[in-house]
């Protein structure tokens, strides 16, 4: 039996097949999907790459494939490109569709309840009960929204890096950092038409790198950046657990999903600590596994099965974090 796992958002795209007893037979990555922020073109495009990588790869594993039991897949664009892709190569039995969050939660939590806010290259928040997405807030993007995201911070630390170039702010190593990550040549100038970028977006969040070096140097300026981070985001977690109409009082599970949380293990703490002052009982789950885990945590569930986490760390042992 085969079955296949996809995860794809504004930044990338990942994939693995997978059979019965969990054992991956193909991986495959490409870029973004999202055509909210690139063309539709090259998300297409992406997505037929990853699936086609992914058909060889099963084909050179195991000879002709000729079809899938099932497909697990969370895409931040039009999933039928990268269906359509598939069943032009293979028959697939059964699509299951599912959002960010129903697929982060079962990835952080190896269940299907709990809350998950995601901070990757944009931020959002979900609710999930009895694995149905049942509400969320956030994700308005680059231009009105996604606070906390590595887009976020990055652009605050192009921000930090001009005033401190200037002299109207804080002196702060993010002034260098920022040169250096964004690969500008001669003057600081030069960020002032970074948008023209193709990979704008993606420069602009990957400088959650430079914020996470001066935050071990104890640069102050990028160490409040991550707190700013954190704020919004355990303030995004609290508000939709308030329209959800949970009190005080009620205890619920939640979780983090997305690389803008590697940024500082200070930013972890800070919203652990922001949504716990408000729901003492809440427990915090730190996530093992990369989204595209939870396709194949789905399965299980699918199957009548509970997860062991031992079992999926063994087997899923390039999908942990």
């Amino acid at each position: 039996m085969i079955f296949i796992t996809a995860d794809g958002g504004g930044t990338k795209l990942t994939a693995f097949a997978f059979d019965e007893k969990l054992n991956i037979l193909s991986a495959a990555k490409g870029g973004g999907v999202n055509s909210l922020f690139m063309s539709e073109d090259d998300a297409r495009n992406n997505m037929e790459n990853v699936a086609n990588g992914l058909i060889d790869g099963l084909e050179k594993e195991l000879g002709k494939v000729s079809e899938a039991d099932g497909v697990y897949c969370t895409l931040a664009g039009k999933s039928e490109y990268f269906i359509n892709a598939l069943e032009r190569r293979i028959k697939l039995k059964k699509v299951t569709r599912l959002n960010e969050g129903q697929l982060g939660v079962l990835a952080g939590t190896l269940g299907q309840n709990g809350l998950l806010v995601i901070s990757g290259t944009g931020s959002d928040c979900f609710l999930i009960e009895n694995g149905v997405s049942v509400d969320m807030i956030g994700g308005w993007g680059q231009y009105f929204g996604d606070e906390g995201s590595g887009f976020d911070m990055g652009r605050k630390a192009i921000v930090a890096a001009i005033k401190s170039y200037d002299g109207r702010g804080q002196k702060t190593e993010l002034e260098t950092l920022v040169f250096d990550e964004l690969g500008l040549k001669k003057s600081l100038w030069e960020v002032c038409s970074i948008h023209k970028r193709p990979s704008f977006r993606k420069d602009v969040a990957a400088l959650t790198k430079a914020i996470e070096t001066a935050c071990k140097n104890g640069d102050y300026v990028a160490n409040e950046i991550v707190k700013d981070a954190a704020d919004e985001l355990s303030l995004a977690a609290v508000t939709l657990m308030k329209k959800r109409g949970y009190g005080k009082n009620d205890g619920f599970i939640f979780t983090t999903s997305g690389g803008g949380w590697k940024t500082s293990e200070k930013m972890t703490e800070i919203f652990v600590s922001g949504v716990k002052k408000e729901y003492p009982l809440a427990e915090f789950i730190k996530p093992e596994f990369e989204p595209v885990a939870g396709g194949a945590v789905k399965y299980i569930y699918d199957s009548g099965e509970t997860p062991d986490k031992e079992i999926l760390k063994e087997k899923l042992r390039d999908y942990t974090l």
